[in-house]
């Protein structure tokens, strides 16, 4: 399955090419200041809670061949916003020498907290999938933000027969760049995901990153005690490798187990 619509003149995206679609959005205190999406993209809100909440979603089947998605999202100083996706990311089944990108950037100004909480992403056989997310934080602004990554569809016997995942999150506190997390997983590469410092046998991957003042003001020691009794086929660990960043992984072998752990990391954060 492939699409072949492109946008004249949209900025640039993943793997270079023109995206598909562009979305863009602005939050201010009292909520969506300004907006602009082109299909599939979608926005949604604000959702009925204790906070400001917005649904992002594509609204056709998924991430198909060929798709160059690009969105930006700015937060002004005082806002709070939680940005969350109602339904899995599903990245559909490419042939040999296709290939999909997804590119997300968000800036946040001082006193702007954000929780990015994306639904797991599922690769099809055969995805060839780039996604890049970038969070630009004002050093006095709050991000949490939480990825959880399966190995496909398990049910049709598609457990890590996708191509190649190309998931690079960087995290900037002012100018400087603090995370650059790349991974790179390729089951068909020599010695697959379970040599070291891969998957190591587990078949789900989850991430959270606290930045800023979550990171700033967040007990590490406290979160470390949270992962002192796991269920068994889940380990964990987490660590504060800048004074303003806190980084965790989970490793699981089914999704709501790693989500779990995931949102135990960040309680009364996740809907903050």
């Amino acid at each position: 399955m492939d699409r072949t619509r492109y946008t004249p003149g949209g900025p640039g995206s993943p793997g270079g090419a023109e995206p598909v679609a562009r979305l863009s959005a602005t939050f201010g205190p009292a909520g969506l200041v300004r907006a602009y999406a082109e299909a599939p993209w979608k926005l949604f809100g604000p959702l009925v809670g204790p906070a400001p909440e917005y649904a992002l979603t594509n609204t056709t089947a998924g991430i198909l061949a060929g798709d160059r998605l690009a969105a930006e999202f700015h937060l002004l100083d005082g806002v709070r916003l939680r940005l969350a996706a109602p339904a899995a990311t599903r990245v559909h089944t490419m042939a040999p020498g296709q290939s999909a990108g997804q590119s997300i950037t968000f800036h946040l100004a001082a006193g702007a907290a954000l929780t990015y909480w994306p639904h797991q992403l599922i690769p099809y056989a055969g995805a060839d999938y780039r996604q890049e997310t970038v969070f630009r934080l004002d050093p006095a602004a709050s991000l949490v933000a939480g990825e959880l990554l399966t190995p496909g569809r398990t049910a049709f016997g598609e457990a890590f027969a996708y191509s190649a995942l190309r998931l690079r999150t960087h995290i900037y506190l002012g100018p400087s760049l603090v995370l650059a997390d790349r991974p790179l997983l390729r089951p068909g590469a020599e010695g697959g995901l379970g040599r070291p410092g891969m998957l190591a046998g587990y078949s789900h991957l989850g991430s959270l990153y606290l930045a800023g003042a979550a990171a700033a003001t967040a007990d590490l020691e406290g979160l470390a005690d949270l992962l002192a009794e796991l269920p068994p086929g889940v380990a964990a660990g987490i660590s504060r490798p800048h004074p303003g960043l806190i980084v965790a992984r989970v490793l699981g072998t089914d999704a709501e187990a790693v989500a779990t752990i995931l949102e135990r990391l960040a309680p009364g954060l996740v809907r903050a």
